[in-house]
């Protein structure tokens, strides 16, 4: 079974870093621009823009710092499922531990029990069937 946490490979993260990196140029700029034009002078942005504004800057610069920040370090977040990175395959019947027992004889599951996508298994021992979820 692949773990959840794997290296992208070196091409992927240089090219999310750049596109995540426009993000941030674009809040920095508009930032710039709010905060950076002079006050009370024909055509510059009132107060309540400048605030608004900024709110939907600073969303822009953290999605860029987080989006940075996951390309630098190369840590695919992978929630139970198969990775594209790894050559490893996982399936249901992978997972299977001796944590569940049958709850009619109290037999354990074996690793080679097939487990069903609903969650039913099969006791070997007495062949009664019951839900592991």
């Amino acid at each position: 079974m692949s773990s959840p946490d794997e290296q992208a490979p070196m091409a992927f993260r240089v090219f999310f870093g750049l596109f995540f990196g426009l993000f941030g140029g674009i809040g920095l700029t508009v930032l710039g621009f709010l905060w950076g034009a002079p006050w009370n002078e024909f055509g510059s942005p009132p107060l309540f823009i400048r605030i608004f504004g900024s709110f939907i800057a600073l969303g822009f610069v953290m999605f860029s710092a987080f989006g940075i920040y996951a390309a630098i370090t190369g840590q695919v977040k992978r929630a139970g499922s198969r990775s594209r990175f790894s050559n490893q395959s996982s399936s249901a019947s992978d997972s299977a531990d001796d944590s569940y027992h049958c709850p009619s004889c109290g037999a354990g599951i074996g690793a080679g029990e097939e487990i069903s996508p609903s969650g039913d298994v099969k006791c070997a021992h007495c062949n009664s069937w019951f839900n592991v979820r």
